[in-house]
């Protein structure tokens, strides 16, 4: 999942490029709250179940569409679980080592 967040709100993106944000609401209004416009990160969306992550949960939320999100988004929320920050106030960030990279999405993150 590719996270974008600019000006105009958040987007969320499957590897192939798909716009997921009106899938996961959520999700979506989670980062736009929470995440500065010019950030870019990389993680997953997850759907957990009885303590476990519900993979097939998380295909049925995508499966279903958009006016079934809002529901859905209620009865099975997603969670994002960020592995990497890719951009930071609109500055690329891919250049620098993993670790470096891994202790500023910590940094942003402690905030959220």
């Amino acid at each position: 999942m590719l996270v974008v967040v600019d000006d105009d709100g958040a987007r969320l993106y499957s590897r192939r490029g798909t716009d997921l944000s009106a899938r996961f609401p959520e999700v979506t209004a989670a980062v736009v709250a929470q995440v500065a416009p010019g950030t870019v990160l990389d993680g997953e969306l997850v759907v957990w179940a009885g303590g476990r992550l519900d993979f097939a949960a998380l295909q049925q939320r995508r499966a279903r569409g958009v006016r079934a999100a809002a529901d859905l988004g209620r009865q099975q929320p997603a969670s994002l679980a960020l592995f990497d920050v890719l951009a930071v106030a609109g500055t690329d960030v891919r250049g620098g080592p993993l670790d470096s990279r891994r202790v500023l999405l910590e940094e942003l993150a402690a905030g959220w």
